[in-house]
């Protein structure tokens, strides 16, 4: 689920941080996550043969050891960020989020019985919902409490343009300051999932 909000919410908030703080395109604003997009369609191919070939828990601590990173990096964002910079801390966010997803799926779901898998699909299905929805709407809320502040002690000097920017990209900031303590919770949490003995024994086979 964390992941889950991690992945959401950040591809709202990122096109309303080029838009808005950097004066860019609604094109460009867009675009910004396209290769992020691309990226973990791609990885999608792939990370299950790594899965049947090296298990969960190398993808999962790789994994999260990049996102940890490029959402802490995502927290320093100013009205000067280069747009190049964006594209490709999200593209290698988006990479790590690939690493992640379907190892944790499918590990949660080998450690069920047969008769609960039906059940633990549908709890994962309804959990990845309102993961994305609440994530959705936490970072949101962030992102204009933190802006609501700024504007509240803004410099008198500063033009209604700078003070729009600057207080988009404060709000963007906790944001992710907030996502990136989820993340780390996660990491912690991962520490400690273990690999089905069915998968594993398996795996040795080879």
């Amino acid at each position: 689920m964390i992941i889950m909000m991690s992945m959401v919410g950040p591809a709202l908030l990122i096109p309303l941080y080029v838009q808005n703080s950097l004066s860019l395109s609604a094109l460009l604003s867009g675009l910004v996550i396209m290769p992020g997009a691309i990226i973990n369609g791609i990885m999608s191919v792939f990370t299950g043969k790594f899965y049947d070939k090296y298990g969960p828990r190398p993808l999962i601590y790789t994994g999260f050891t990049i996102l940890t990173i490029t959402t802490i990096m995502l927290c320093f964002l100013h009205t000067d960020t280069s747009y190049t910079y964006l594209i490709v801390v999200y593209a290698i966010r988006m990479f790590s989020v690939s690493l992640l997803m379907m190892p944790i799926n499918t590990t949660g779901i080998n450690s069920l019985r047969n008769e609960e898998i039906s059940h633990g699909t549908a709890i994962m299905n309804f959990g990845r919902v309102m993961a994305g929805s609440l994530g959705t709407a936490l970072m949101v809320t962030l992102m204009s409490f933190g802006a609501k502040i700024f504007l509240s002690t803004s410099p008198s000097h500063l033009t209604a343009t700078e003070i729009k920017q600057q207080s988009i990209a404060i709000g963007v900031d906790i944001s992710f300051a907030f996502v990136a303590v989820l993340v780390m919770a996660a990491y912690v949490i991962a520490l400690f999932i273990r690999e089905p003995k069915e998968i594993e024994s398996n795996r040795r086979k080879f």
